[in-house]
């Protein structure tokens, strides 16, 4: 979450206003923004010492909590 804090902004000024006739910033929201998001899918890869070896194991216990939200009854009569 915390690279996405950096990515998003960056890669949507991008979208939105292009690059600019500033070859530093250019350079900036290039190395910033895109190495961001690299980083961030790579570290969301299901291996042991990254984050998404964790991260990628609470999707089952969610559904499974999700499925029991939507499955429960009306309490009232």
């Amino acid at each position: 979450m915390a690279q996405a804090v950096f990515f998003v902004p960056l890669i949507a000024w991008l979208a939105v206003f292009g690059y600019s006739k500033l070859e530093w910033f250019n350079m900036i929201i290039a190395i910033l923004g895109f190495y961001s998001l690299a980083v961030a899918i790579f570290n969301l890869l299901p291996i042991r010492p990254l984050d998404g070896a964790t991260a990628w194991q609470l999707f089952p216990e969610l559904l499974a909590e999700r499925s029991r939200k939507v499955n429960r009854k009306p309490m009232y009569r």
